[in-house]
This record gives structure tokens, C-alpha cells and sequence, in this order.
């Protein structure tokens, strides 16, 4: 039986671009390797109030276990700063319930997904799942940081990746607010977080380098925080690197594309915001009415400042030291620094801070 669409990975981002696709008429399958969507998974499950809302994604109350209003940052000796504006920012999800939620919604709007199936290869239109062959239009991987679909399909000449580590724990949380840690000691070249997530915290780290000895470091300062036993770690990558995301058959999705902000390396908004680009890209190449190639200058156009800004400013930040570090948070203590932070920033677009930040300098000078 031929498909429209045959989508690798069942993720968020492959989800939500099937239930646009299908949403449209078009005949999509999701194969998806593991027997249960959502699992596993390695996630802060932090979203933007305004990106799920410019998404048209309403979440039932079941999936929120947190609203976040702030955050607390600590500089490497431990000094905190604190930065609100005194509402709603983003809400801490239920991650595995969210991506059965976007399955769901696939499903209603038409797509079919089948679990348990792996991918074991594509070429040209067709993709190799166990010992049969499905064959459609258009291959779309949403198939994780080391997509086989980006590397098969020649898209992906390169790619690199950071690694995270967490642990879903009972602590003690600040209600309402995100914990940052910065320092060479907890996450060399990132940070490490604490975000209540309902009856637990999310307790985690990344860096380039392997994150479980940092994780234990940050596990170690919260240590009189922890309530109970520490369960296992869950680990993942994220990739640093963007392949091209379309090609004559095909494109990719979410983290295959490497479709994450580059600040924070969270993906949901971003990845979900391109996989509904992805949607309208490929419909209407099936009616014949654009070439999948659109799809890149979609994105480009929605997100290549914030690419750009992004990438230049996580480049210069992890390269600093712990004294840079700690004097650039004393700075932030500052009411006129963080004054100027507050007005300019957004959670889901990093380069509306960035891009003014020289207008901070000249304030100061």
C-alpha cells in the first residue's frame, strides 16, 4: 500500500507534522521503533506559553504540572539572581503524556501509526522496516539526533552533539521557578536545572563531555534538597549541527533537522513550529505546487536570525571561565541590567534579547 508521506519517528515533531499532513487530505503513516510513544525520554518538558499558543496547541490542565514565572540563576560560588516578571512564562509538561497527546491528534486528523517498527534504512521513497519495504511519496525523518533518514538520504554531511543526563527526583523546588546552575563544575559549556515538575524535580546537566560525573556534582550540592531515593539517570544527545532539511524525496523534522534553540537546546517549540512548516512544504509538493526545497527557506525565514544570533552568543558563552561567569551574573544583579533583560526578553525567541544588547552597552557607557 503506497502513502503520501511515510514518517520516521514518532515524536513530537513527526506526530505533529502528520496530523497537519493529514489534516489536509493526505494519506501518512508514522513508524515509530519503540512500543510506547513518548519512551524513552531525557527532557526539562519546559514550553512557552506564547509558542504553544502561536502553535494553536491547547493543552489539557492534566499535561501542565508546573507554571513557571521566573528563574533563579546561580553563579559558580553560588550567589543567586533572580529574574521575573511576575507571571506565566512557560509551563513544565508531562513530556511522554504531551507526545501521546500529538500522536492522538495525528491519528484523529487521519494518520496511521504503527509502534514497534524500526527503520532500518530508506532509499529513494521507500523505507526498510523489519523485513518488508513501504513505499510513499515523500520520506520525512523525524527520527532523532542520529537520523538514519539525514544520513542515508545524503542530507547530513557532519554532525555533532552535546550530551544531557537527569533525573526525575523528589526535592525540594522553589514554587513557580526554574533552578540554573552555571559553572565548570556542574556543566562545562552549559548549565545544570532544577525545574519542578508536580511531585518531583527534574534534576539535570549538558555538556560536550560525558554528563554523569557533573551530574552527580550538581546531585551533590542539592543533597539536603533530595527526599528519597535517586533513581537512574536518563541520558540523550542533542545535535549542534543542521543538515539541510529537504532533499528531492525528502525532509526532516524536529531533532533529525537539528531544529532546537541554540541557547538552551530546547526543542519543542522550534521543531514543532517547523514540522507544521514541513507540513504545508510537503502538501504542497504532492499537489504539485512547490518543490520540497521550499521547506528550508520556510525555515530560514522563520528562524534563521534566531539561528544566527543564537549560534554566535551560545559560542562566545561557552567558552568562558568561571570568573567570567561569575561576573557576568553579579552584573545581572544589577536593576538596570536586569531591567533591560526583563522588557526585551522572550522565552521561545532568544534574538529579541540578543539583538538589542548593544543598545544595553551604550546605556551603560
Amino acid at each position: 500500500m503506497g502513502y503520501d508521506a511515510i514518517v520516521i519517528g514518532g515524536g513530537p515533531a513527526g506526530c505533529f507534522f502528520s496530523g497537519n499532513l493529514a489534516r489536509k487530505g493526505w494519506k501518512v503513516i508514522v513508524l515509530e521503533e519503540h512500543r510506547k510513544i513518548g519512551y524513552p525520554w531525557c527532557c526539562a518538558g519546559v514550553v512557552g506559553v506564547g509558542g504553544m499558543e502561536e502553535l494553536g496547541i491547547a493543552l489539557p490542565k492534566s499535561l501542565i504540572l508546573e507554571k513557571l514565572e521566573g528563574a533563579l540563576l546561580y553563579s559558580p560560588t553560588g550567589k543567586k539572581v533572580e529574574l521575573t516578571r511576575g507571571k506565566v512564562e512557560a509551563w513544565v509538561i508531562d513530556r511522554p503524556a504531551f507526545d501521546q497527546f500529538l500522536a492522538d491528534m495525528a491519528v484523529k486528523e487521519g494518520a496511521e501509526i504503527s509502534i514497534g517498527l524500526r527503520c532500518r534504512g530508506v532509499e529513494g521513497t521507500k523505507a526498510k522496516v523489519g523485513n518488508r519495504v513501504v513505499e510513499g511519496k515523500v520520506i520525512v525523518g523525524a527520527d532523532g539526533p542520529v537520523s538514519i533518514v539525514a544520513k542515508q538520504s545524503g542530507l547530513e554531511k557532519k554532525r555533532n552533539f552535546m550530551r544531557f543526563a537527569q533525573v526525575e527526583a523528589k526535592a525540594e523546588t522553589t514554587a513557580h521557578f526554574a533552578e540554573i546552575y552555571f559553572g565548570r563544575e556542574v556543566a562545562p559549556g552549559f548549565f545544570g536545572w532544577v525545574v519542578p515538575a508536580g511531585e518531583k524535580a527534574r534534576i539535570g546537566v549538558g555538556t560536550y563531555q560525558n554528563p554523569l560525573p557533573f551530574l552527580r556534582n550538581l546531585l551533590g550540592k542539592l543533597e539536603r534538597r533530595i527526599r528519597g531515593r535517586i533513581p537512574k539517570p536518563s541520558v540523550d544527545v542533542i545535535k549542534t549541527t543542521r543538515p539541510t532539511p529537504a532533499g528531492e524525496h525528502v525532509v526532516l523534522v524536529g531533532d533529525a533537522a537539528g531544529h532546537v534553540k541554540p541557547l538552551t537546546k530546547g526543542g519543542l517549540y522550534v521543531g514543532l513550529t517547523c514540522a507544521k512548516l514541513a507540513a504545508e512544504t510537503v502538501s504542497n509538493y504532492l499537489e504539485g505546487k512547490r518543490k520540497l526545497e521550499a521547506y528550508a527557506h520556510a525555515v530560514k525565514e522563520k528562524f534563521g536570525q534566531e539561528f544566527r544570533w543564537g549560534d554566535f552568543a551560545f559560542s562566545f558563552y561557552s567558552r568562558l571561565g568561571d570568573g567570567m561567569l561569575e561576573r557576568m551574573l553579579e552584573m545581572l544583579s544589577r536593576k538596570k541590567i536586569k531591567n533591560f533583560i526583563l522588557r526585551h526578553a522572550d522565552f521561545d525567541h532568544h534574538s529579541s534579547l540578543l539583538r538589542k544588547l548593544p543598545l544595553l552597552a551604550a546605556e551603560l557607557i
